[in-house]
């Protein structure tokens, strides 16, 4: 009897504690949350939340336009409340945010949606005067975000006292009205905006904090954060000035490419949980990336600004692409094979122009123009093994292998931009057409690096295996400056490894300065104007700088890590100047009538007095009457006339008159001036026809990607009217997404419509 009545008792318990907690939900609340634009401005909104009767639904208000991250994040708010609540799937939850914005998106709002739903389900609504930011994962833990310090300001002008942030995000790299400072965020607030900030790991202390006396909250630290490195501003060589052009471009690319990879999420047909939290994470990791690029670029530490820009773009590329394409990573994904396609023919397009003649004095700029995009070449080669290996991939595996296609699609820009450096104002119209002098250098240290490689530990994934790999391809292709050059460095990147091991901070410190001051003398004594050496050696300089920064606050085992990256970059400078200096040297020797001219000389062809004989006036007659008529087809654009000539058969001929001008040169039956200036007249206009080729194979396999991309979201649109047959989905969240799709579907077949007419128009010429 006594069993029974306790069992009874247990039972009555349980009922009235759940009645009481039911009765005690508060059915309808709000608090006030914050974002960041693209464009860095903070802006509040405001969160509400409405609790009825129902089985653990959520659904969201579209006014403004609300993304699928934002969705996902408030399904995971709402298990996360279900883990302290049984009851709390019993309701449905009607998220609603209002903001002036036209589209609301982004994760960053987690943590504020489970302190809402949890404080609802305990019948205590958020206090007006705290507030918070930060992600929501499914275990409760908060993750960080992007844009703290600006939302945190925005917080405090709008009266929120209390401002939660996630565990470790209170060290801030900021550009003040002093300049860049790294502050202690919840020093700073608490001086500048009378505001308490503190740090939470998980939605425990956030409850723990939102419900305390906000007053009795101690804020000081007994050890108070070691604030963040920001070097100071440093000056660069007027050989640097293309790379502080290219640098601003890539930081501004990125910005642009995050704007676009915000759009793409919040349209996204993805509905992959942990593909959506990739892409979100992504491209937190992408704002994150794109504010050092920024700072970096503002003291003109150009290097590790650009590589920073080129970071940021490529995960923000990560999520267009997947976002605009789920496909993309399903298994054997036509149009990730279509896209890896079209990008080698890009690759194969570059370097054939990459082929040309290279100026006297911007060797650097085409050499790394080759090396890039030698890069990109083996990856694109990786790429198609492991697709073909594997087939069937798992989620990160086909994540990972679209994060290398961004970064062979960035590599190949890089190229493009680099080689666009040497046909500037400031490269030589002296040029020279073949590279064989740094054969023999080439081999000897590809022949070195391969013993290096053999007796070291290199790991697989490495940039040193990255630039050996590309040294291999680049000598394959007969590019001898840029093999030595890649070799040279992953030579050096290893020799650095193996010279600091074991070292101390003080033997390590020496060495690096020593090595800075006295590499700094040599580039400037010898006057090599090395572009790479002197980007290295900035960047070494700066790691140095950090060492002694963090050292000076305790930080011994971080400020090693610095010298031994500046010890990488030292070496990597004194190789490359080297390389670099020994090259010039060896051009500088060669006599001024072995060199090419880039451009046509502007003297008139001359007639009486000059030494040129009947035979040869003849042959140029008819090389010029030839040129005519292919200067007719091409920029007259006549090709539409009956029986026009194929652009391969164009081709064909432009190039036998570069071969018949080859050996009339060769036979001296015409000058070296008329030469010169027939020879760049046939290398336009192989070029033009070239690229017209080019863009054409580009646009048929764009064409093939995008019919993809039509068939695979038709399907998606199938399958959601499906589950709406099913009852699987509510009718909002139903005729949201139809309308969405919809408009993807009629977005692609634009765009198909686009492709054809080009085509079109590119055969038509």
């Amino acid at each position: 009897m006594e069993i029974h009545l306790n069992q009874y008792l247990a039972v009555l318990i349980f009922i009235l504690f759940f009645s009481a907690s039911a009765f005690s939900v508060l059915e309808q609340d709000s608090m006030k949350v914050f974002a960041v634009t693209t464009k860095g401005n903070a802006m509040s909104a405001d969160l509400s939340l409405e609790l009825v009767d129902g089985t653990g639904r959520v659904f969201t208000t579209v006014d403004p336009l609300v993304g699928t991250s934002t969705q996902t994040t408030q399904r995971i708010a709402v298990d996360v409340a279900k883990k302290y609540y049984p009851v709390a799937a019993s309701y449905d939850y009607k998220f609603s945010i209002q903001s002036t914005a036209s589209l609301v998106d982004g994760p960053s709002a987690g943590g504020a949606m489970g302190l809402l739903v949890v404080s609802m389900l305990d019948g205590r609504g958020v206090p007006e005067n705290v507030s918070m930011t930060g992600t929501i994962n499914s275990d409760g833990s908060i993750g960080s975000v992007a844009g703290i310090f600006e939302k945190t300001k925005e917080a405090a002008n709008q009266g929120i006292e209390l401002f939660m942030i996630p565990f470790g995000e209170a060290k801030q790299t900021v550009k003040l009205s002093t300049g860049i400072e790294s502050i202690d965020l919840v020093e700073y607030a608490s001086r500048e905006w009378g505001m308490k900030v503190v740090e939470v790991n998980n939605i425990d202390d956030v409850l723990e904090y939102a419900f305390s006396d906000i007053a009795s909250i101690d804020v000081n630290r007994q050890e108070p954060i070691i604030p963040d490195f920001v070097p100071s501003p440093i000056s660069f060589s007027k050989s640097l000035k293309p790379m502080k052009l290219l640098t601003l471009k890539y930081v501004e690319e990125a910005r642009a490419s995050i704007d676009s990879a915000h759009q793409s999420l919040q349209g996204t047909m993805l509905d992959e949980h942990s593909v959506v939290d990739l892409m979100l994470a992504s491209l937190d990791e992408s704002e994150k990336l794109l504010k050092k690029a920024e700072i970096l670029y503002d003291t003109n530490h150009l290097y590790s600004a650009a590589n920073y820009a080129f970071l940021s773009k490529v995960y923000s590329s990560l999520v267009i692409d997947i976002s605009d394409n789920p496909s993309l990573i399903s298994v054997d994904s036509t149009i990730f094979d279509l896209k890896v396609n079209s990008l080698a023919n890009e690759i194969n397009r570059l370097e054939q122009e990459l082929e040309q003649s290279i100026p006297v004095n911007c060797i650097e700029w085409h050499a790394s123009a080759k090396q890039r995009l030698n890069y990109a070449d083996v990856t694109v080669a990786e790429l198609r093994s492991i697709r073909t290996i594997i087939g069937a991939q798992e989620i990160e595996q086909a994540v990972s292998g679209v994060l290398d296609y961004e970064y062979a699609v960035a590599w190949v820009q890089i190229a493009e931009d680099l080689y666009s450096i040497t046909r500037e104002e400031q490269c030589s119209l002296s040029t020279v057409h073949d590279t064989s002098f740094a054969k023999e250098l080439a081999e000897k240290e590809l022949v070195s690096l391969e013993n290096l490689i053999e007796i070291s530990e290199v790991d697989e994934e490495s940039d040193i295996m990255r630039r050996f790999l590309s040294a291999k391809v680049a000598q394959s292709k007969g590019w001898f400056m840029a093999a030595a050059f890649d070799a040279v460095s992953a030579k050096a990147l290893i020799e650095a490894e193996s010279s600091y091991l074991d070292k101390d901070y003080v033997s390590l410190e020496q060495e690096l300065r020593n090595g800075i001051q006295k590499t700094d003398s040599e580039i400037v004594s010898f006057d090599s104007d090395s572009v790479w050496a002197s980007l290295y050696l900035d960047h070494a300089r700066y790691y140095y700088d950090s060492a002694l920064f963090y050292n000076g606050h305790g930080r011994l085992s971080l400020a090693l890590d610095n010298l031994r990256s500046g010890m990488s970059l030292l070496s990597l400078a004194i190789n490359v100047n080297s390389v670099s200096s020994s090259f010039k040297e060896t051009i500088s020797k060669i006599p001024e009538e072995e060199l090419f001219v880039s451009s046509p000389v502007s003297e008139p062809f001359r007639g009486e007095g000059d030494q040129e004989t009947s035979e040869e006036i003849k042959f140029l007659i008819g090389i010029i009457a030839v040129l005519l008529v292919v200067l007719a087809i091409t920029i007259l654009k006549v090709f539409s006339i009956p029986n026009h000539p194929s652009r391969i058969q164009q081709i064909r001929s432009v190039k036998k008159l570069q071969n018949d001008l080859e050996e009339a040169f060769a036979k001296k039956r015409i000058s070296e001036e008329k030469y010169h200036e027939l020879y760049n007249k046939y290398f336009h206009i192989l070029s033009r026809l070239e690229k017209e080729a080019s863009k054409k194979s580009i646009k048929v396999l764009e064409l093939d990607a995008l019919n993809a991309e039509l068939s695979s979201s038709q399907q998606l649109l199938r399958d959601l009217k499906r589950r709406y047959n099913e009852g699987t989905i509510t009718k909002e969240d139903y005729e949201k997404r139809l309308s969405a799709y919809t408009l993807l579907v009629e977005k692609v077949k634009h765009r198909i419509e686009l492709d054809k007419k080009q085509i079109e128009k590119i055969d038509s010429k």
